[in-house]
């Protein structure tokens, strides 16, 4: 499914519940990809499923999660405009200018501060 500003979204496994906005927190595992489809970080052997807050994180995922459904397993492709373009948080790992897959399972989203 194409998505707004060269965002592209491939749907694993859909999801029945709601959808987040651009300013909800959300609760997600997440597997970071290149495009070769190496994984560069993930958090499915994290203790605890992160939360994070839609109004914090790459443009890639402000725009792209509120087209997910609680429930759902998803694949997002981020090109580097929407993803860190030459600001890497880690450029050993993900070189500047990268497009980045992400594997995406939305557990759960609220408003801000109501997901721990």
């Amino acid at each position: 499914q194409e998505l707004p500003q060269g965002l592209y979204l491939e749907t694993i496994k859909a999801g029945t519940g709601g959808s987040p906005t651009a300013v909800s927190d959300v609760k997600a595992h997440y597997v970071l990809m290149n495009t070769n489809g190496d994984t560069l970080q993930s958090s499915l052997t994290a203790p605890q499923i992160p939360v994070f807050n839609l109004g914090g994180v790459i443009p890639g995922w402000t725009v792209g999660i509120p087209f997910m459904k609680k429930g759902g397993k998803y694949k997002l492709y981020v090109p580097q405009n929407m993803a860190y373009g030459k600001n890497s948080p880690d450029p050993n790992t993900i070189p500047p200018f990268s497009t980045l897959v992400f594997y995406v399972e939305l557990v759960d989203f609220g408003p801000m501060g109501t997901i721990k």
